[in-house]
């Protein structure tokens, strides 16, 4: 067995492992995190997209201003209210036998989307961008729309 060596400089290795994993655990931490927050951004991008896609499909085929294409719309996107979401008929002030088309998109006022990252220490929110989607008018009856507006 070697005697410890004395001066100032000490060559024992004990507990190096424990700090090396120590350092990089934190990096490999705030990566995950990263990873998970962005997976999510996309995800919360993915579900406007489609609550807009939906509501414009729905809003084609139901009676103009029926509150059911909002409903429906937030029912199958929990993250999607249906105060955030909006619906005009164009031209405005259209009935069902001058429209020409219906648009859906996502408010960004204070009812828009938000999304809080998972950010140890850093409460940072982020506005889902704005979702637009128009379709060409279809029946605007909803006692043509096989009971989807009901």
């Amino acid at each position: 067995m070697k005697a410890p060596r004395k001066g100032p400089f000490i060559t024992s290795q004990k507990g190096a492992a424990a700090v090396e994993f120590a350092l990089v655990s934190v990096v490999l931490i705030m990566v995950v995190l990263g990873i998970i927050g962005i997976s999510r951004l996309m995800l919360t991008m993915n579900m406007a997209s489609e609550a807009t896609r939906l509501a414009a499909r729905l809003a084609v085929i139901c009676d103009i201003s029926d509150t059911t294409v909002r409903e429906k719309t937030a029912a199958a996107y929990p993250l999607i209210t249906a105060a955030s979401l909006v619906v005009t008929y164009e031209p405005a002030g259209c009935s069902i036998n001058t429209c020409k088309s219906v648009s859906a998109s996502i408010d960004q006022g204070t009812n828009g989307v938000n999304l809080n990252l998972l950010i140890p220490f850093i409460p940072y929110t982020l506005k889902v961008p704005p979702f637009t989607t128009s379709l060409r008018r279809e029946s605007l009856d909803s006692s043509r729309s096989g009971g989807l507006c009901s």
